[in-house]
């Protein structure tokens, strides 16, 4: 098996047979084949002795093409340099991506003094030989940064996995792809209507987001606005067979002059169109606060002039937002946290989804102040994409607020660079890649400790 092989080359330090498995559509998004193989010839000309080790291995069909399979693992490599007497080690932990059918990207060999093990990472690896060169020319077709970091098709699909610890060539491989197409939950002629005119006018206000872009969600109507718009979601539900490690609620567009928050939620939800594993329970709302957005002139409030990011029934809402609001912001009126908590239809029903789906993660788009926030437990992202952490603080009537302090559900509040400009398609995908690496960290810790806990 190709991906033996592979291994074999790289720890015996065959540089030759070790580049040879590389496809020359090959690119790290930094260098192309030629420049990777010069990268990796001085890499390795470097190393006295280097052990890769693969655990975890399962082999993965390509719907609709039987010849073609990714294989997904968690890798581990340590290595020596030639540096002599002292013996320093490099310690390097390779994270292996597919970016198209036959492409990698790959890093490697990061230094550790203290001559630890870095901890292993996810890995994947595509493997391109024997299959029939007619498949070659569709090298790049599959679109960069899916849930999880691997291939999967155009539509969710329920995919059978063999795990292999220590795959041989002899061993036959069992793979089965059946195709599960999404499909919205049945409506009413009233709510498909509600949420078809919601993706006329979104269609109409963002440049970023066309009217099919937006119908192509099968967005579902739950309920209605103060003016009478749809506050609906999309679903990217459990596949068949498989357990998801959690759900995950994102919600754009609290404040209705942030465009970007909304656009950005389409993006992702296209890239869980074709990428969708089952990993986890997604649950996206596009836009929360549609009024404010899809008025003339877009303003951060609701109809009513309310924040509804200061709405939330967080614990003495009634002692602290009010005066927060006057004695803080000099009674701006962008900030009117409401004359009652969750007095707002859009904060009800928020907090009612937040009570019927049950998130175990909630994501929340803002903008412009180019960082990350994090409330509740256990663990902040450190970034996504050019992004990182800071502490923004918590305000009384704030999402974060409510369900990081108050529900002690984790909440990352995400504000990209800019309310009108969108993130390059780059930084979009390696928000997204950056996001779905912790989520995984993130709800695996909750499902291992929830075990512990039996």
């Amino acid at each position: 098996m190709v991906l033996n092989e592979w291994q074999k080359d790289w720890s015996a330090n065959n540089n030759d047979a070790y580049l040879n498995h590389y496809h020359p559509d090959f690119t790290d998004a930094k260098r192309n084949l030629q420049q990777w193989k010069t990268y990796k010839t001085r890499i390795n000309k470097s190393k006295r002795y280097i052990s890769v080790k693969l655990s975890q291995v399962s082999i993965i069909a390509y719907p609709g093409e039987e010849n073609l399979v990714s294989s997904r693992f968690y890798q581990t490599i340590r290595a020596a340099t030639l540096a002599g007497a002292d013996g320093n080690n490099f310690y390097g932990d390779a994270s292996i991506t597919v970016s198209g059918k036959y492409s990698l990207k790959e890093t490697v060999d990061l230094h550790a003094p203290d001559k630890k093990p870095l901890p292993t990472r996810y890995s994947e690896f595509l493997c391109w030989q024997h299959l029939p060169p007619a498949l070659q020319h569709q090298s790049k077709k599959v679109a960069r940064g899916g849930e999880n970091l691997v291939l999967q098709p155009s539509a969710p699909v329920k995919i059978s996995i063999q795990q292999l610890s220590e795959p041989t060539p002899e061993e036959a491989l069992e793979i089965h792809t059946v195709d599960i197409p999404y499909k919205a939950p049945a409506q009413t002629d009233e709510g498909h209507a509600a949420s078809t005119k919601l993706c006329e006018e979104i269609g109409s206000k963002l440049g970023s987001v066309s009217i099919d872009d937006c119908l192509q969600q099968q967005l579902t109507h739950s309920d209605l606005s103060l003016e009478g718009r749809s506050l609906a979601y999309r679903d990217f539900p459990p596949l068949a067979g498989k357990s998801p490690l959690g759900r995950v609620l994102v919600i754009g567009g609290i404040h209705g002059d942030e465009f970007s928050s909304v656009s950005i939620l389409f993006k992702w939800m296209r890239i869980l169109d074709e990428h969708h594993s089952g990993l986890f329970h997604w649950r996206f709302v596009p836009t929360m606060n549609p009024d404010g957005l899809l008025r003339k002139k877009s303003q951060r409030q609701n109809h009513n002039g309310v924040d509804l990011n200061r709405n939330f029934p967080t614990t003495a809402w009634e002692a602290h937002a009010i005066a927060h609001w006057r004695n803080k912001t000099h009674s701006n009126p962008r900030r009117y946290p409401g004359s009652a908590p969750a007095s707002e239809p859009e904060t009800k029903w928020l907090v009612n989804q937040i009570d019927t789906f049950k998130p175990d993660v909630i994501i929340s788009m803002h903008a412009p102040y180019h960082l990350v926030d994090y409330d509740g437990p256990p663990t902040a992202p450190d970034k996504l994409g050019s992004l990182y952490l800071r502490d923004l603080g918590v305000f009384p009537g704030s999402l974060g607020n409510y369900a990081g302090l108050d529900l002690e559900v984790p909440i990352v509040t995400v504000e990209l660079d800019s309310a009108g400009i969108m993130p390059s398609a780059q930084n979009i995908n390696t928000m997204w890649s950056d996001l779905i690496r912790w989520l995984r960290d993130q709800l695996s810790t909750q499902v291992s400790e929830r075990r512990d806990q039996r």
